[in-house]
């Protein structure tokens, strides 16, 4: 998406060279891969995460627009504080291989799904942002801006430094996907938090499990081709 706020100033939904900068601030200031006790526990493969305190809406923009749009880091704000993630490459790749399965599953289905990548959603009133690895719009804006997509999904392979769960919820994300070790994590936001479920309420016919069985496959055409056949023919997957 582009350079884009909306007239009422509450909220923005912008790509990161869309922030103003009250100067100029170099990302190599900031520590962008930082080993933790807990990522160090949690594996060579998991994310490399760090949070900074005490950081103004102003900075956290201009942090965004220095990393620019060539950088796979990204960024979560939250009143103040700022969570740099820098994703590891089975991170990269689960974000990826998901996005290939959920499109392939809205063809076979002939649904409607618009795919936002790590687009920056912010809402300044609340003083937070965030940049999923995938989101998706399930119906169609006519022509309406996006200001908060449906879906969010989040590869999760070291413990969260922010609460992005409280980001997301703040910025009305109907339903958030959690991507750990071990599967998908589905959370459905009601009366502002979210709530743990068994299904996808958006999806409620997709079988995650039988997804979960695709996703870290290295050929991940293969991966999408088989997908299909399973969901073309369910007795044979």
């Amino acid at each position: 998406m582009g350079d884009e706020e909306n007239t009422g100033g509450d909220q923005d939904v912008r790509n990161r060279d869309g922030a103003q900068s009250p100067g100029r601030l170099s990302a190599a200031c900031y520590p962008l891969r930082v080993l933790t006790p807990e990522t160090e526990a949690a594996g060579e493969d998991a994310e490399r995460r760090v949070v900074l305190h005490g950081i103004s809406w102003a900075a956290y923009l201009a942090i965004g627009k220095a990393l620019g749009e060539t950088t796979s880091i990204r960024l979560a704000y939250l009143r103040g504080a700022l969570e740099i993630m820098s994703p590891s490459d089975l991170h990269e790749a689960r974000k990826t291989s998901i996005h290939n399965l959920l499109f392939a599953y809205a063809q076979e289905r002939d649904l409607f799904l618009t795919g936002y990548g790590s687009t920056t959603f912010r809402k300044r009133v609340k003083a937070c942002g965030a940049e999923a690895d995938q989101c998706y719009v399930l119906r169609d804006p006519r022509g309406k801006r996006v200001l908060a997509p449906d879906l969010a999904i989040e590869v999760v392979l070291s413990p969260w430094s922010l609460a992005k769960q409280a980001i997301y919820a703040e910025l009305g994300v109907k339903e958030l996907w959690l991507v750990r070790r071990g599967g998908i994590e589905v959370h459905v936001l009601r009366g502002g938090t979210y709530r743990g479920t068994v299904r996808s309420h958006l999806l409620p016919d997709l079988d995650l499990e039988l997804l979960w069985r695709f996703v870290d496959r290295t050929d991940h055409v293969r991966a999408v081709q088989d997908y299909r056949r399973a969901l073309r023919d369910p007795v044979k997957a």
